[in-house]
């Protein structure tokens, strides 16, 4: 079985799913996400990192510090966190693999 997306990637969609799922411009630090989705801080602190430089969230610093959406939900595409956390090159080849396949060539 072909793996579509890596583990951090997967991670970072559930992330913003969380943060669309609060209330607007409510901060969350990365210690309750990572507690709440059950992935190390470390991690979640990187993903959340590259979230934030792609600009789909947006961070707050202080004692009510955290994260929060930059945008509404409904402008946050899937692809957006996709290549703000793998980057696009995985959609230059065929997804199942076969050597032919390109924009140019897609699949019979």
């Amino acid at each position: 079985m072909t793996v579509i997306f890596s583990k951090k990637c997967e991670y970072g969609m559930q992330a913003v799913l969380y943060l669309a799922a609060q209330k607007p411009d409510f901060a969350i630090n990365a210690e309750k996400i990572s507690q709440v989705l059950k992935i190390p801080k470390e991690f979640i602190s990187k993903i959340l990192q590259s979230l934030r430089e792609s600009g789909i969230i947006s961070s707050t610093k202080g004692k009510s510090g955290g994260f929060f959406l930059a945008k509404s939900p409904s402008e946050i595409k899937l692809i957006d966190v996709v290549e703000a956390i793998d980057g696009l090159e995985m959609f230059n080849s065929c997804v199942l693999g076969f050597p032919e396949c390109a924009p140019d060539t897609p699949c019979p």
